[in-house]
């Protein structure tokens, strides 16, 4: 099953803070390594796409997430509102709790580093849960909700210290 959550930008899109966060989130409760799918872009409707993957995907450790910044052009737009780029965080649960952790992880990340008016979640599918979320508290409130709906996964990630007594994903200190 593929999950994929975006994270909304009304600033323009800053080159030097994505390669901050690309090399932040490669470290990401591991050391991972990227992969570019689709080069920088100035003037393309895709502004860069890469992979954060592990080396030798086997068991536990097996990660693959996708990151795509996107801009907003009037052709494509993805939603009825304007904005100027977009983040897409995309990755298979099938690759495991590591994967699950990178991935919430790398929104809870982006988050901090970019300012956003909207991230969006449509593949959580958590019953009565909200699928978008305009502040922080609210974000991390949902990470924890979908960890618990991936229990399995979350059993795993707590003997990592990957996450506080309440139940809330953690971010290493130097990100903040």
């Amino acid at each position: 099953m593929s999950y994929t959550i975006n994270l909304v930008s009304s600033k323009p899109f800053l080159e030097v803070r994505h390669r901050e966060f690309l090399r932040l989130m490669q470290n990401l409760y591991g050391d991972w390594t990227i992969r570019e799918a689709a080069p920088y872009s100035k003037s393309g409707a895709t502004i860069h796409q890469c992979e954060i993957y592990s080396e030798i995907p086997s068991g536990f450790d097996w990660i693959r997430v996708h990151l795509t910044a996107v801009r907003y052009h009037e052709q494509f737009q993805n939603w009825p509102f304007f904005y100027e780029w977009y983040l897409s965080i995309d990755t298979h649960l099938s690759c495991g709790a590591i994967n699950l952790a990178v991935h919430l992880g790398g929104i809870l990340l982006a988050a901090e580093m970019f300012e956003w008016f909207v991230v969006i979640d449509n593949d959580s599918c958590i019953k009565n849960e909200p699928t978008e979320f305009k502040n922080k508290e609210d974000l991390k409130v949902h990470v924890r909700r979908v960890l618990k709906k991936y229990n399995e996964y979350r059993d795993q990630i707590e003997p990592l210290g990957l996450l506080d007594r309440e139940g809330f994903l953690l971010l290493p200190q130097t990100f903040k």
